[in-house]
């Protein structure tokens, strides 16, 4: 009973929490890591490490689900 209720505490926050509700500094810091993220993803997609993890991401979940980034799969 209490980790159904704590997921739903969970589930609420999430829907009910707007990015202005965040301090600044923390939405900062957020900005930051998706940019990270960004630039790693696109300094890395054409090395040869990357399109062995793309094919076999394609062939093992390839389908109607999400896409590959920089793939066009």
């Amino acid at each position: 009973m209490d980790d159904e209720r704590s997921e739903m505490e969970i589930i609420t926050f999430i829907h009910e929490t707007d990015w202005n509700d965040f301090p600044e500094d923390i939405c900062n810091q957020a900005r930051r890591c998706l940019l990270d993220t960004l630039g790693a993803g696109i300094s890395g997609h054409g090395t040869e490490l990357s399109q062995i993890i793309h094919n076999f991401a394609a062939s093992v979940y390839g389908g109607k689900g999400a896409c590959l980034w920089l793939d066009g799969r």
